[in-house]
């Protein structure tokens, strides 16, 4: 460790059966010019949260939904499989589907994926509802949200393993501005808009599908509401900044474009912490944050004490709300969802 490192961290911080540090809301703090073996990195980097808004028809979509579950589950369940399916024929987003810069200069704003990849199983998709305020905040209306959480798992752990090889010889800053990094922040969100959109086709959702221009299959996918990256790192104050950020189950303030997703327990479903109201381009979720003062990370998810010492009540703990810039929040309940344990 260097004297220059910093991390934040809550009582329920532990060690994963891979060695890897976990918590609440935990912030890691270093310079930039510090060996990059400093870093607490995991396999699981760039995890994201993301949420995709339906179209409303005055609340057809959720009755039918919820009329018939068990059609909902089946066709949920079948939209697994049919993943699980897929890995067999094609192989996962790896780093070796990165754009090759040199075989593209004649448009370089236009980057295609070096080869056809699919969708890993995510550690959360499902329907989700809410009865929430019109951008206008004069009425309320039903609307429903396809909601995917995780992360791009081989291609996560690629580029761990390409972090243990060059640790101790390159710095902070070097790996935090590499092209891997940066192209893998924006897979992992392409990667949730993918399945987003094969959740609503299977379901006959109301959505505006467009077509993936990065893919060289021409895949469909969804534009989010909001997402959030949970495991994220940064380099703040720009290319030239003096300090790298490192969260956990937390989101990077300075990061957040529209709303902080918060994953509550299963009956709660998700909070949304807005920003302060879009009128401009109608962001549901509000603008960007005020960041002020010390506070660079958010939590993004409740309290889960380690097994081996469980809490004293069962109250569910949730952050306090009233404090900050995130005063405000909506919360999506789940019409119905379907999760995958690891």
């Amino acid at each position: 460790m260097s004297k220059h490192t910093k991390i934040t961290l809550m009582p329920n911080h532990s060690l994963n059966m891979e060695g890897e540090l976990e918590g609440f809301a935990s912030v890691f703090e270093c310079s930039a010019d510090d060996s990059a073996s400093v870093l607490p990195l995991c396999k699981s980097t760039f995890s994201t949260t993301a949420i995709y808004e339906c179209r409303q028809d005055n609340g057809s979509t959720y009755q039918q939904l919820t009329m018939n579950i068990a059609a909902t589950k089946a066709k949920l369940n079948t939209i697994m499989h049919k993943i699980q399916s897929t890995q067999l024929e094609i192989e996962h987003l790896k780093l070796d589907c990165m754009p090759d810069m040199e075989l593209n200069v004649e448009s370089p704003y236009f980057f295609k994926d070096q080869r056809s990849w699919c969708e890993n199983t995510p550690a959360k998709v499902g329907i989700y509802h809410c009865f929430m305020r019109t951008t206008a905040q004069n009425t309320r209306e039903h609307k429903i949200f396809i909601v995917v959480s995780g992360y791009c798992r081989h291609a996560s752990e690629e580029l761990y393993n390409m972090w243990l090889d060059a640790r101790h010889d390159i710095t902070v800053r070097q790996f935090v501005t590499c092209a891997e990094l940066d192209w893998l922040r924006k897979a992992t969100l392409r990667h949730h808009s993918r399945l987003a959109a094969r959740v609503a086709q299977a379901l006959n959702l109301n959505v505006d599908l467009i077509e993936d221009v990065n893919s060289v299959d021409g895949a469909s996918m969804l534009l989010p509401s909001t997402s959030c990256v949970t495991r994220d790192i940064m380099l703040t104050g720009g290319l030239t900044g003096c300090k790298v950020v490192y969260t956990c189950s937390a989101a990077i303030m300075e990061s957040c474009k529209s709303g902080i997703i918060f994953d509550c327990f299963a009956s709660e479903g998700f909070w949304i912490f807005t920003g302060p109201r879009d009128t401009g381009c109608f962001r549901l979720f509000g603008n960007e944050f005020q960041v002020a003062g010390k506070n660079l990370g958010f939590p993004t998810n409740t309290v889960r004490y380690n097994k081996f010492f469980p809490p004293c009540d069962q109250t569910n703990t949730v952050t306090d709300g009233s404090r900050g810039e995130a005063s405000t929040h909506s919360g999506l309940r789940p019409a119905y969802r379907a999760s995958v344990l690891r």
